[in-house]
């Protein structure tokens, strides 16, 4: 599914953080939610392939919070359909949303970095 730069990434919620803090805040916030990122899309990863929908529905729910608060909205309701997934205890079809997720993650991981060496 095709996202517009705006959907990767929304400038809003870009902006604003911007206005709260500088460009220095925004980096340290983006690098923070990468490295978090990568331990919880690995941790969704794990729940999934050992069958722990209750783990999934937790990490998932971290996530997706943690994706709306840097403007990544598409990728926090994927978030949110794999926490309802893992609290429902509903596995069949998980694989593929956590698959799309780590896709559009990608997308939002390399956004990031590229707002970063336009404030450099």
């Amino acid at each position: 599914m095709p996202y517009t730069p705006d959907e990767i990434l929304d400038p809003e919620i870009v902006n604003e953080l911007l206005e709260v803090g500088d460009a220095e805040f925004l980096q340290d916030l983006f690098e923070t939610y990468i490295e978090d990122a990568h331990e919880k899309i690995q941790g969704m990863t794990q729940a999934m392939e050992s069958g722990n929908a209750q783990q999934l529905g937790r990490l998932a729910h971290t996530f997706k919070g943690a994706s709306g608060n840097i403007g990544a909205i598409e990728l926090s309701k994927i978030a949110e359909k794999l926490q309802q997934m893992g609290y429902n205890d509903q596995l069949d079809g998980v694989e593929a949303v956590v698959n799309d997720l780590k896709e559009l993650y990608k997308l939002v991981e390399t956004t990031m970095q590229n707002k970063l060496q336009e404030l450099r």
